[in-house]
């Protein structure tokens, strides 16, 4: 195990990084002047050769995913399907995935606080630093209110990110006409969770192509597997259908990066 200090200034101060074969484990110190912080902020991140662009992304449930510290090993379902950018998808697709990892559990009520939206800005900060190339921001369902919180309330971070995917997303989320960016919807059409229709995806999709038309998308992932709980396993999860959904993501940053 190699253990590398990397000092940075301005908000991030520094980050010990555990190298392995399958992952890095980012700790991204707090912001000096956001005393609300007790503990920093840790990124799983799986890099891929040639990557065009970062993808940093907020889970959904707790806002943990469980990993191993030493290898970066996780079973969470959201990052197994995004880890296909980085080694499942053709040389020109490649991405690389940035996993946000709450140090305290979120509820949904969570997701709106000035701590956790300053978390996500201080990670943006961190890989637009690291890796000096576009960083796009996606959340999975509760993880779309947090992204969708984030550029609508804090201007300097929709500025920062290039474009903006909610995937599974809540019913319930608001994106500001303020924000000009491109963004896309992904939902599997099977989704039944009852916090996450397809329906309230859909309708959300063309409220907002309303103001943004050429570059709001709607992708829609079919098939997988129906099994397990609605909003924590299959169609919700794109269980059985990864590539699908890798595969529409990759795409959707390939062609509003050019």
């Amino acid at each position: 195990m190699i253990r590398i200090l990397i000092t940075f200034t301005s908000t991030v101060i520094s980050s010990l990084i555990f190298q392995s074969a399958a992952a890095e484990v980012m700790m991204i110190d707090p912001p000096t002047d956001a005393q609300f912080f007790n503990s920093p902020t840790t990124i799983l991140y799986f890099g891929a050769p040639n990557a065009a662009a970062t993808l940093l992304v907020i889970t959904g449930g707790p806002g943990k995913p469980g990993f191993n510290p030493n290898t970066g090993e996780t079973k969470q379902q959201t990052v197994l399907m995004l880890k296909t950018m980085t080694d499942g998808l053709d040389e020109n697709k490649k991405i690389n995935i940035a996993v946000f990892i709450s140090p305290t559990e979120l509820s949904e009520a969570n997701r709106y606080s000035d701590e956790h939206l300053e978390r996500i800005a201080s990670a943006i900060q961190f890989l637009s630093k690291k890796n000096n190339q576009p960083i796009w921001l996606m959340g999975h369902s509760f993880g779309s209110i947090s992204v969708t919180e984030v550029l609508n309330r804090r201007p300097e971070v929709r500025n920062a990110v290039a474009g903006l995917i909610t995937s599974g997303s809540k019913n319930n989320i608001t994106i500001s006409r303020e924000i000009h960016k491109p963004i896309l919807f992904l939902h599997n059409e099977y989704d039944r969770c009852q916090g996450t229709t397809y329906r309230s995806a859909k309708n959300n999709f063309e409220m907002i192509q309303k103001n943004n038309p050429r570059i709001t998308t709607l992708s829609t992932v079919s098939g997988g597997d129906d099994r397990g709980s609605p909003c924590n396993d299959g169609h919700h999860m794109y269980t059985g259908a990864y590539l699908q959904a890798g595969d529409y993501i990759a795409d959707f940053i390939q062609k509003n990066s050019k």
